[in-house]
């Protein structure tokens, strides 16, 4: 799924980076910062949960990246878990590109500078 969602942003001209899990991203995290973080929730080790606490957790500028959470968990309580831990945004898979590319900007525009 990971490279079926990188190709997808691909497409859009989105540069991308991948992580397998939380503690890979937070290191490329430390070393380039994007304009939006799309995580899924079950990832081995720390969950998505638990890497968007820890980026909300960091000083802005890097603190209030938008984060959108793409996860098959999409019953109501997961989705209250996802915006309780800090996403802006959440998608349940499957998806479609124009689906991805739409709410990567309403993440972009719930964080955007007021």
């Amino acid at each position: 799924m990971q490279e079926l969602v990188a190709t997808m942003l691909l497409m859009y001209g989105v540069s991308v980076r991948t992580a397998n899990r939380a503690a890979q991203a937070v290191a490329i995290l430390s070393e380039w910062r994007p304009d939006v973080l799309l995580a899924d929730i079950a990832m081995p080790g720390e969950d998505g949960y638990a890497l968007v606490r820890r980026l909300r957790a960091l000083p802005p500028p890097l603190g209030n990246t938008p984060a959108v959470a793409l996860t098959a968990y999409t019953d109501p309580q997961s989705v209250q878990n996802a915006f309780a831990a800090g996403f802006d945004v959440h998608l349940g898979k499957p998806l479609e590109p124009h689906v991805l590319a739409n709410a990567l900007l309403k993440a972009l525009q719930l964080r955007a500078p007021k």
